[in-house]
């Protein structure tokens, strides 16, 4: 687990306590550097300066995952996750393979549907939470589904 040395052996087990904790905290500082140098938003790990541009806590996951990878991957993250519950869905149902050609064909599908789900989030004025969920839903949904929505909507406008 720890890094075998000269003289490891021979600390006492309070000493090697105290040793463990200091190669956990310099580990966890090189980590939160790591994601303060790539996310570019700055730094708020213990023991370091807070960054002017990163809360202290976030309310959602999708706070999270805007501040690490930014609006437009998230987007595309929601929708390739929402194919991809949509495709192992299909699969436990035995209409397809899990690993299989058909995988390859969801990905156009998920960004042509994070395209049409961010327009329609856009047109509802709906906040970046909102409208993220909304692009999975609409991704899990699938074109067909879409368009089965929208004939019922229609449908029903007609009627009434």
């Amino acid at each position: 687990m720890y890094p075998a040395c000269a003289g490891w052996s021979g600390l006492t087990s309070s000493a090697r306590v105290v040793q463990r904790r200091k190669i956990k905290e310099k580990s966890t500082g090189l980590l939160w550097a790591f994601a303060a140098a790539t996310s570019g938003t700055g730094t708020n790990a213990p023991g370091m300066a807070k960054g002017a541009d990163m809360p202290e806590k976030y309310t959602s996951f999708i706070e999270l995952m805007n501040a690490w990878v930014g609006g437009a991957f998230t987007t595309i993250i929601a929708a390739l996750l929402g194919r991809f519950m949509w495709h192992g869905n299909e699969a436990r149902k035995g209409r397809r393979k899990f690993f299989g050609i058909e995988l390859f064909w969801e990905l156009p599908v998920a960004l042509g549907m994070a395209v049409i789900g961010e327009s329609a989030a856009a047109y509802a004025d709906l906040g970046q939470p909102a409208s993220t969920g909304l692009i999975a839903l609409l991704a899990y949904l699938g074109p067909r589904g879409v368009e089965a929505l929208f004939h019922k909507w229609f449908d029903r406008r007609m009627a009434g």
